[in-house]
């Protein structure tokens, strides 16, 4: 079965982009990364992230190159900022990815500092009103051990048993 995957992710300190090319290695995957122009650098900007993300606040983004109703499935990864989904991918699920007629199924993913990946998958969940077929939660403790590569993996096979199982509906 030839593999028609989106993965679209925002990466700020570098992370979620690297679990996000991980993944599309993996799974020979199409790559999107949502860019901004909305945080500065420093301390001002970092602040900024945390206060829009806690008051689930949107963001400009810059237009998409993809459209996700043209995949099989969509991956979508992003930071967790102040225990909340990180605000670029607030705004592509609440703008993008809401638009298309034919949901794909949908898998998603974070990374975190410590804690706030459950509230942030459940955000993303909502925000699409969708099932997903499976969600990875990848800490700083999970890097430094080398554990997410295991996670990873897991993540990658529970994709493609999905995939072999053929197209099912993404809506709750």
């Amino acid at each position: 079965m030839t593999k028609n995957i989106l993965i679209v992710y925002y990466s700020d300190s570098g992370n979620t982009r690297k679990a996000a090319e991980y993944i599309a290695n993996k799974l020979d995957a199409v790559m999107e990364q949502v860019k901004t122009p909305a945080f500065g650098q420093g301390v001002w900007g970092y602040f900024k992230k945390g206060w829009f993300s806690w008051r689930k606040r949107q963001v400009p983004i810059a237009p998409v190159v993809h459209d996700p109703a043209n995949f099989d499935l969509l991956i979508v990864g992003a930071p967790v900022w102040a225990g909340h989904v990180a605000s670029p991918i607030r705004s592509y699920l609440s703008t993008e990815a809401a638009k298309t007629q034919k949901a794909p199924r949908v898998a998603f993913f974070v990374t975190e500092g410590g804690r706030g990946g459950s509230r942030a998958l459940q955000e993303m969940r909502e925000l699409l009103n969708v099932k997903t077929i499976c969600e990875l939660e990848i800490n700083d403790h999970d890097r430094k051990i080398q554990q997410d590569i295991s996670m990873m993996e897991n993540f990658v096979s529970l994709i493609d048993n999905s995939l072999e199982q053929g197209p099912q509906p993404a809506t709750a």
